[in-house]
């Protein structure tokens, strides 16, 4: 009974714990913003006359509203999980039909041997732009960081908010530093009018103005991210592109990548935000959810994105261009072990290329005295070892 009942009182501190880590940061925020505001008035009530007070707390409130409103919509809405959508997350008692990936509109990432990533951890299929936040112990849809302000992870259905909740907030705190700037230089130089600086003066000019240079900053660099369609997480890796060949088989150039490429989400500034605060303008300022209509549902639900056709193409292109090299190489590595057995090559025994997948020869076999290291892997598509691959004369320039 002894180890059960210790174990139960383990669970519990573990999840009071875990909820006061996760309600520290949103009260705090909460508070921050809401004394800001409170300060900001009493100045405006107490240091200014009538037009300019009215022009502060009307600018203020409106900043404030919006922020506050902007806040809770990220924290309630979330980030969003392939786990909560049909057919993404695999149970062990589903069948095996179902542990397939699932159909999107179009995947362009990819694993190393080319096909759909999978989370191990959350037993689920990871769409486009998915990561998994080991913070949040789940799978985020096009995540872009995990915030501890927000305790909470920023992706796909949060994303917008996230931006208006800095944007306004920035605002916020420059409005706050203004009024409350001109008050305390006032009192300082100004003894008549009033004998001490009210210390909550002094308090809100000096956190309006750390506060807002910083989360000034933060929200700069999130726009020029957004204006860019990229995350966090995108802007600090390499992405690597599916082809017609598996990222891995690529022996003369660089496999195609967001570090050879670009990115291929950049649709342009106007369709990139587009993408993250909704299709009408009128909706940008708003931290409202509007129900998007058009387009297929994956394309609504976080799983596929538009693409830049131009750079897709170049990573197709590049794909063929290198299934040609391999043809080549294979060619002139089979002529030469047929020539040192003393045979002629034979055409059956040519490269065979559908210009869909890269595929090895149809009718030549490895002999037992062969060697696995010059024997080409049907399966996989490519030479087993590519440490013994040698420089061989090309017909066709790098």
């Amino acid at each position: 009974m002894a180890p059960s009942i210790v174990r139960q009182l383990s669970n519990i501190c573990q999840l009071l714990c875990c909820s006061f880590f996760s309600l520290f940061p949103r009260l705090l925020v909460t508070f921050l913003t809401t004394w800001g505001f409170y300060s900001l008035v009493g100045i405006s009530v107490t240091a200014y006359s009538c037009v300019p007070r009215f022009l502060f707390i009307a600018t203020a409130g409106i900043f404030y509203v919006l922020s506050t409103v902007a806040y809770f919509q990220t924290v309630r809405v979330g980030g969003g999980s392939p786990i909560d959508l049909p057919g993404f997350h695999i149970r062990a008692s589903d069948p095996i039909d179902a542990q397939l990936p699932p159909n999107v509109d179009l995947n362009v990432t990819a694993k190393e041997n080319g096909k759909m990533r999978f989370c191990n951890k959350c037993q689920c299929w990871k769409p486009d732009r998915t990561h998994h936040c080991s913070t949040c112990h789940r799978c985020i849809l096009r995540m872009d960081h995990h915030c501890p302000w927000f305790a909470t992870c920023i992706g796909y259905r949060n994303h917008k908010f996230f931006l208006l909740f800095l944007i306004y907030v920035t605002g916020l705190c420059f409005v706050c530093f203004l009024a409350s700037s001109y008050a305390v230089y006032d009192c300082l130089y100004r003894p008549k009018s009033f004998i001490i600086v009210p210390l909550n003066w002094v308090a809100l000019f000096i956190v309006s103005a750390v506060m807002g240079l910083a989360v000034g900053v933060f929200a700069s660099y999130s726009v020029y991210l957004s204006l860019c369609n990229k995350t966090v997480l995108e802007n600090l890796e390499t992405i690597r592109y599916k082809t017609s060949l598996p990222t891995e088989a690529f022996r003369y150039r660089e496999a195609p990548s967001s570090k050879s490429l670009g990115n291929i989400f950049d649709l342009g500034w106007r369709e990139n935000l587009r993408q993250v605060m909704g299709e009408r303008y009128w909706q940008w300022p708003l931290p409202l959810t509007f129900r998007e209509r058009g387009g297929s549902a994956s394309s609504r639900d976080g799983t596929s994105f538009p693409i830049n056709r131009e750079i897709y193409e170049m990573a197709q292109n590049l794909a063929s261009t290198e299934n040609e090299l391999l043809q080549q190489q294979y060619n002139y590595r089979h002529n030469q072990r047929m020539q040192m057995r003393g045979e002629s090559p034979q055409p059956g025994s040519q490269y065979r290329n559908n210009n869909s997948s890269f595929q090895g020869p149809t009718q030549y076999q490895r002999s037992p005295d062969q060697s696995s290291d010059d024997f080409y892997d049907d399966d996989l598509g490519y030479y087993n070892n590519p440490k013994q691959v040698e420089s061989i004369p090309l017909t066709r320039g790098l």
